[in-house]
């Protein structure tokens, strides 16, 4: 679809509602889940690949092992985004002990970095 004409058809809604929506950057997205069942909302919210999905909602004649297959990749990349994420965490708790023993000494960074163990233990 090229033109908002095209799209405010295929909503089924008129043009001048969906250059309502336009014009305060406001979209129905209800009415977008219901009309584009294979849009695959974690592209569209966390910009994670693909755009579609791979079957739609209504006729999901996934075999059940298929559905075992897919959760345990969804799950691995959960896995790898988590410790992409503390891996980042222990990045920046590195710099931070860096920055204070460079602003307060070698000493104050250590009793802080002790503190800061202590209360990760708690």
């Amino acid at each position: 679809m090229k033109r908002d004409q095209d799209l405010a058809r295929f909503l089924g809604v008129p043009l001048s509602t969906f250059s309502s929506w336009r014009s305060r950057n406001n979209i129905n997205f209800d009415l977008i889940y219901e009309k584009c069942e294979n849009l695959n909302w974690n592209y569209i919210i966390y910009g994670y690949p693909p755009y579609f999905l791979e079957h739609s909602k209504q006729n999901d004649n996934t075999a059940p092992e298929q559905k075992i297959d897919n959760v345990k990749s969804e799950t691995e990349l959960l896995n790898a985004l988590i410790r992409k994420k503390d891996q980042l965490i222990d990045i920046l708790l590195e710099e931070v002990h860096r920055l204070k023993s460079v602003l307060f000494g070698k000493g104050h960074a250590e009793s802080s970095a002790n503190k800061q163990s202590e209360n990760s233990l708690k």
